[in-house]
């Protein structure tokens, strides 16, 4: 495909809408360029401008006369549609252009580019021509374009800028330049007209061009059929058919992963991530399977049942590929709300007469008998049969079946509602509906019709969001930052596009025209508060309890304390435990390791127990978890939650020795955390994890000093001074351990 933008003197000019011709025709360029990148990868796409200053063509160079083809310069070759190329065109302003250039001329160089690169290989060969037809053109060389064009089997689109239809007529007091310049646009636009027809090509205006191509379109896909065999109506009638998929679900394309760690290297390479799967034993995880020794297991209850490929293979239904009629049925029998899958269209073999004519014929006997058909559907060989339904299309040039899966019995789910029908016995007073309201319902659903709802551009009422013309809006989104992204990294997520929003939002006109019917059917359903509503309000819940723990909740049972006249004395619990009092706490299990996903919120929980003493589990745990999450870390991901777990682990040595105060601590908590902070200081400075480190000094997270914990050896202004020192020189000595304590010392502890 080749794209020829006229940039010639006259697109500089304003356009009959008030904009710059030029930028019309590069915005038609650009996102003709887009559609391609997303969805053409295997499409070939070259530039060519006119109307340039400069002279840069094949043609021009081989003739050398600089008389034939100037003006006209090649500014992409052939090739796969890129982001630069788009780039390019994005780039271009009327300073390129200003010359006097012949859009035949362009046209010419344009087929030879196409000869050049295709010969007589089989290609889909298109010009794209976009100008205003604003210079003058020698139409003597016209039929020898057109046979050119027609033995290539080449189809030429021209996007007119200010064409006729948008009107070019020139006002009466127009000068004698304006009206030969618009006489010149005028023939040009009769050429260009006469050019289309013999070339099977079609002119149509700018701005529907990108109306048009404002939307992404799904990717184009060559259509072959999915299934060619024979549609069995019985033993010895047999019809041979294609099947083609009609519709399809068009889900998100398929993002590829890369890696950031080679992204941000100085070298990134492809940065592609391979992923590589193995399979290890329960008993022996360390030992790896091989997968020819690993077979599948299915759940039954709580047992594990090996299922082996020997086992698979015996019990697997053995299929051929058939459509065998079952019967047929009338077409109400079958509801929409069956057809689960796609769509697909059957129709009679190409090129067999017989089975043509068979097939016309069956196609309209169903149509005229208002039937359709229900048949065993095998796609593949030793696939699993399906049920499917056969429904009659006839049009004027094509009769076919449109194919559509049906569910068998277990697939369908019975759900019983109370009955609403007014003729049903069972059906509560309550919920049969007044003439009045059923009037009211009929009315707004008659005023959302969308067959009337839409204004073309001749004011005539026409059907709205047709599904021909109505594309995702998710989708479109979705492309849409992707264009943008492209073409800047850096590009911020810009507004929604209005042809997207006009799909997501309500149709304005039709809204205000629904409005009485709206305001009828709100005033036939009038709102209340429901009396059951008011009763549950009265309930009493936990959280209610837990709120007034403080106040109703005593300990007399437990402590047996008693008034001065010899009644319990209600004792009210602390302010603290009653706002600790949860019901969270009260059915959550203990927790008894220091987990990955929430590693602070465990150490806490194991630090706070008080059924079992878990605080050098806590301690020693949260210890290996921040080592742990440092070293699997991808540049800084894990950085954030692993600078919160050093806060937690220092705060909680400093507690746990405030809290055993007058006690002996004999696991000495913070000396675990002072010969963390040196490992890890030891590991990580001026190494590869040294944006770690830096992220402790900025905290200010330094050793434990004997102010926060009297038996420690560090002085507090050895630990100011430790994050500031070289790491030589803030080396601290083994810090001495507690002494053994004595015999008189442990009978104070137990006193």
């Amino acid at each position: 495909m080749v794209v020829i933008l006229d940039v010639g003197r006259t697109m500089c000019l304003a356009s009959a809408g008030g904009g710059a011709r030029f930028g019309d025709a590069v915005k038609a360029v650009t996102m003709l360029l887009q559609q391609k990148i997303l969805y053409g990868k295997k499409d070939e796409i070259g530039v060519v401008l006119f109307g340039t200053a400069e002279t840069k063509n094949t043609l021009a160079t081989a003739l050398g006369d600089g008389e034939q083809y100037q003006h006209v310069t090649v500014l992409h070759e052939i090739g796969p549609a890129t982001v630069d190329v788009l780039r390019s065109v994005m780039a271009l302003d009327c300073s390129v252009g200003g010359a006097t250039a012949d859009f035949i001329d362009a046209l010419v160089v344009a087929m030879d580019m196409i000869v050049r690169k295709t010969g007589k290989k089989r290609y889909q060969r298109r010009v794209f021509l976009v100008t205003d037809a604003g210079s003058p053109a020698n139409a003597s060389d016209l039929q020898v374009v057109v046979q050119q064009f027609n033995n290539m089997e080449a189809h030429l689109n021209v996007i007119g800028i200010d064409f006729q239809v948008d009107g070019c007529t020139p006002p009466p007091d127009a000068t004698a330049s304006q009206h030969l310049r618009s006489k010149v646009k005028t023939d040009n636009e009769r050429l260009l007209h006469k050019i289309a027809d013999n070339v099977n090509g079609v002119v149509i205006p700018v701005s529907k061009a990108l109306e048009l191509m404002s939307y992404f379109r799904s990717k184009s896909v060559l259509q072959r059929s999915i299934f060619r065999g024979r549609l069995e109506i019985s033993p010895i009638y047999h019809i041979a058919v294609w099947s083609f998929i009609k519709t399809t679900k068009q889900s998100f394309p398929t993002l590829k992963r890369i890696s950031s760690v080679s992204a941000g290297s100085a070298t990134p390479g492809s940065m592609q991530v391979r992923q590589e799967r193995t399979l290890q034993s329960l008993q022996d995880p360390d030992a790896n399977v091989s997968r020819e020794e690993a077979i599948k297991g299915y759940k039954y209850g709580k047992t594990l049942v090996p299922f082996s490929k020997v086992d698979e293979a015996a019990l697997k239904l053995s299929t051929e590929r058939c459509m065998r009629m079952i019967g047929f049925t009338e077409a109400s029998s079958v509801q929409r709300y069956h057809y689960m899958g796609p769509t697909e269209m059957m129709v009679g073999w190409p090129g067999d007469t017989h089975a043509l004519t068979a097939f016309s014929a069956l196609v309209r006997a169903m149509a005229e008998t208002d039937r359709v058909g229900i048949f065993r559907y095998v796609k593949t060989k030793n696939s699993a049969p399906k049920l499917a339904v056969c429904i009659p299309h006839v049009k004027h040039d094509l009769d076919c079946l449109y194919v559509q899966l049906l569910p068998f019995a277990e697939n369908l789910r019975s759900y019983q509602f109370p009955p609403m029908n007014p003729t049903n016995s069972a059906t509560k007073k309550a919920y049969i509906p007044s003439p009045e309201q059923l009037v009211s319902a009929a009315k707004l659903i008659t005023s959302f019709d969308l067959m009337t709802s839409a204004v073309n551009e001749d004011g005539e009422q026409v059907e709205d969001l047709k599904p021909k013309e109505v594309y995702n809006p998710v989708l479109q989104r979705f492309y849409q930052c992707v264009a943008q992204r492209a073409l800047d990294p850096a590009h911020p997520i810009s507004v929604v596009d209005p042809a997207i929003d006009k799909l997501v939002k309500p149709n304005e006109r039709l809204v205000s025209q629904a409005a009485p019917a709206l305001e009828a059917f709100a005033a036939s359903f009038p709102l209340q508060k429901s009396e059951a509503a008011a009763k549950l309000e009265q309930r009493s819940y936990w959280r209610d309890q837990l709120q007034d723990a403080a106040r109703d909740v005593t300990l007399d049972s437990y402590t047996g304390g008693s008034g001065a006249a010899g009644q319990k004395t209600p004792r009210r619990l602390s302010r603290d435990l009653a706002m600790d009092l949860s019901i969270e706490k009260l059915i959550a299990s203990g927790v008894t390791a220091v987990g990955s996903v929430t590693p602070v919120k465990d150490f806490e929980e194991m630090m706070q127990r008080r059924d079992v003493d878990l605080v050098i589990d806590a301690v020693t745990q949260l210890r290996k978890r921040i080592m742990q999450l440092i070293n699997d870390s991808i540049q800084d991901t894990y950085y954030g939650k692993t600078l919160e777990c050093v806060v937690a682990l220092r705060k909680g040595c400093v507690m746990l020795f405030t809290r055993l105060c007058g006690r002996l601590l004999q696991e000495d908590e913070f000396q675990q955390f002072n010969t963390m902070l040196q490992d890890m200081r030891f590991q990580f400075e001026n190494k590869t994890r040294n944006k770690f480190w830096q992220l402790v000094v900025e905290k200010g997270l330094s050793l434990i000093h004997n102010q926060e914990c009297v038996d420690s050896p560090i002085t507090p202004k050895d630990s100011a001074e430790y994050l500031g020192k070289p790491l030589a020189a803030a080396v601290v000595s083994d810090m001495p351990k507690a002494e053994e304590p004595g015999v008189e010392q442990l009978f104070d502890m137990i006193e």
